[in-house]
């Protein structure tokens, strides 16, 4: 199992700075889970160009996170980074993860 895509959109009104992704510096994508509790490191961009509402993360498509994501297990994600300067406003985000499942007999 993998991951080919991981997406964040600003769902509230459009921002100026520093409410929009032009704000962040740097930022990490972890991943940890009840069976397997070391973290995975998704993706850490350095450097990467965010777009103001949208930010394409680029994962690392070859990372096999099948022992992180089994039945009934609690899969975990936190994606830390550091921005510029403090927000002023709330922002509402929307993430869309795209998943590629290899099914063998």
């Amino acid at each position: 199992m993998t991951i080919n895509l991981i997406n964040l959109e600003i769902i509230s009104p459009a921002k100026e700075l520093p409410n929009n992704f032009k704000n962040v510096k740097s930022y990490t994508y972890n991943a940890h889970s009840i069976v397997k509790a070391d973290k995975i490191t998704i993706l850490s961009p350095d450097p990467f160009s965010p777009g103001e509402s949208q930010l394409n993360l680029p994962v690392n498509t070859a990372l096999d996170i099948k022992y992180y994501v089994q039945e009934k297990v609690k899969f975990t994600y936190a994606l830390t980074g550091v921005i510029l300067n403090p927000t002023t406003d709330t922002l509402e985000i929307k993430i869309k993860a795209n998943y590629q499942i290899k099914v063998g007999l």
